[in-house]
């Protein structure tokens, strides 16, 4: 056998020894081909636990707004009552009069006056009603027959009030008189007062 046909044997043995077999790379590519054809079905299945997540935690979120929403709500209710029964009070107060002891009367009540209705209160109990008062003998005794929350807000309460009040001068029968009110009261370092009284 001469040199060449030994290579040539050589070759072939070795061409024998390093011949192909399937490969890992293939193996991979055909479990990638499967995952690609996986049905409609076993997709949804698998985005299906993320998805629960999300709708579980909207409605934690939602179930939270509504929460604090109706613990503010009932807040402003219990805050708009307390204002309706001070305003109820107070009101009836100041429309209540005895000519014998309005200076003492008004000393109290304007405490429960804020802003610009406070001003205009004192000048004309002392400088107007105060006197003629005195000089009538007037004594009136007023009572709410019926009211109501108009509007609320945090800070701040709107009362339409229906108020008998009876009417005594000297020398006169007594006579009652009917009147509608609406009254604002503000929330002044946690105290209800009155910042408006108009005839309506």
């Amino acid at each position: 056998m001469n040199i060449i046909e030994q290579r040539q044997d050589e070759a072939s043995d070795l061409g024998d020894a390093v011949h192909p077999v399937s490969s890992p790379v293939e193996r991979s590519d055909e479990g990638i081909n499967d995952a690609s054809n996986a049905s409609p079905a076993e997709t949804r299945r698998a985005r299906l636990p993320g998805l629960s997540l999300v709708i579980v935690g909207l409605l934690v979120l939602a179930a939270a707004v509504l929460y604090f929403a109706n613990q503010r709500n009932d807040q402003v209710d219990e805050s708009a009552a307390e204002a309706r029964t001070l305003g109820t009070t107070r009101v009836e107060e100041l429309f209540s009069y005895d000519y014998r002891s309005i200076d003492e009367e008004f000393s109290e009540e304007r405490k429960w006056l804020t802003g610009d209705f406070a001003s205009e209160y004192k000048p004309l109990i002392a400088d107007s009603f105060g006197p003629q008062a005195e000089e009538t003998g007037l004594v009136t005794h007023a009572r709410v027959v019926a009211g109501g929350i108009e509007k609320s807000e945090r800070h701040e309460v709107d009362l339409v009030l229906f108020m008998d009040i009876q009417v005594q001068l000297r020398g006169r029968e007594e006579t009652i008189s009917g009147s509608r009110l609406r009254v604002t009261l503000q929330d002044v370092d946690g105290d209800w007062l009155i910042s408006s009284i108009d005839p309506i």
